[in-house]
């Protein structure tokens, strides 16, 4: 209750706004609130970025591969 006051002063005596008030300040509220309320909380998933595909590196600085697209120096020597 004193931390619904404290963090949710504004949301009483509505029951939803205080409970989401309260999820919204999980990370602050006392140890004996988020064991009561730990139960309804929402599970954090964390979010995972895209891995992207490793492509093989050319030992040859410069060099292209053979699928690459480019001009082809067509002047003489």
């Amino acid at each position: 209750m004193n931390d619904a006051f404290q963090f949710c002063q504004n949301a009483i005596p509505d029951h939803t706004r205080v409970f989401n008030c309260l999820v919204e300040n999980r990370n602050q509220i006392s140890v004996g609130c988020h064991n009561v309320l730990s139960p309804y909380l929402p599970v954090d998933v964390p979010v995972k970025k895209p891995v992207a595909a490793a492509r093989p590196k050319s030992n040859v600085k410069g060099a292209k591969s053979p699928k690459s697209k480019g001009p082809l120096n067509l002047s003489p020597p």
